[in-house]
C-alpha cells in the first residue's frame, strides 16, 4: 500500500497536472517560462523569457508535446490558434473545445504580448504597447496603483511594465 501511494505520489509531481494543481508556475517570470515552453513543446518555436524558470519551462514543454498527440488532432490545432490570436489581442479567452488546446494557445498568445511589449519599448519605436508598456514601469516606480486601460491589449502591455517592475525591480 505505502509503495502504490510512493509511485502516485512521484508520478503527480512530475506530470504537467502539476502545474495546474500548484500555482507556482503561476506566479511572476515562472508564468512566462511555462507558456514560453509550451510553445515551444506545441510548435518548436524557442523565445527565452527575460528570467528563466527551468523547472516551469519543462512543465510547459511537456504539455506542448501532449498536446501534439491529443486525441482531436483535428480540432487541436485550430483551438490553439483561436486562443494564441485572443492572447495576442489581450483579449479574454473564449473557450472553443477542445478547451485545453485553447487554453494553451491562449496562455502562449498573452505571453508573446508581454514580450512583444518589452522589446517594443527596448526599441522606443513609437509603438503605443512599448509606450503602456514604459508607462506601466513608471507608475510602478512613483508607486501609484495600475490604472485600467479601455483597450484590452493596450491594458495588458501596460500591466506587464507595472508587473515587471515589481517582479524583476528594472
Amino acid at each position: 500500500m505505502n509503495k502504490f501511494f510512493l509511485i502516485c505520489l512521484v508520478s503527480f509531481f512530475t506530470s504537467t497536472a502539476h502545474a495546474f494543481f500548484f500555482p507556482w508556475c503561476s506566479l511572476s517570470y515562472r508564468a512566462e517560462s511555462y507558456s514560453l515552453g509550451l510553445q515551444f513543446g506545441y510548435e518548436d518555436i524557442e523565445a527565452k523569457p527575460v528570467m528563466m524558470d527551468e523547472y516551469c519551462w519543462k512543465l510547459g514543454e511537456n504539455l506542448g508535446q501532449e498536446l501534439t498527440q491529443h486525441n482531436d488532432s483535428r480540432r487541436c490545432p485550430r483551438a490553439y490558434a483561436d486562443g494564441k490570436k485572443l492572447g495576442l489581442h489581450g483579449e479574454l479567452l473564449t473557450i472553443t473545445s477542445p478547451s485545453e488546446c485553447s487554453h494553451a494557445g491562449h496562455t502562449v498568445g498573452l505571453s508573446m504580448l508581454s514580450v512583444y511589449a518589452r522589446e517594443s519599448a527596448a526599441q522606443n519605436d513609437g509603438n503605443r504597447c512599448g509606450k503602456e508598456y514604459l508607462l506601466g514601469k513608471k507608475d510602478a516606480r512613483a508607486n501609484r496603483p495600475g490604472t485600467i486601460r479601455s483597450d484590452n491589449r493596450l491594458n495588458h502591455c501596460y500591466f506587464t511594465g507595472y508587473n515587471d517592475l515589481l517582479s524583476y525591480g528594472e
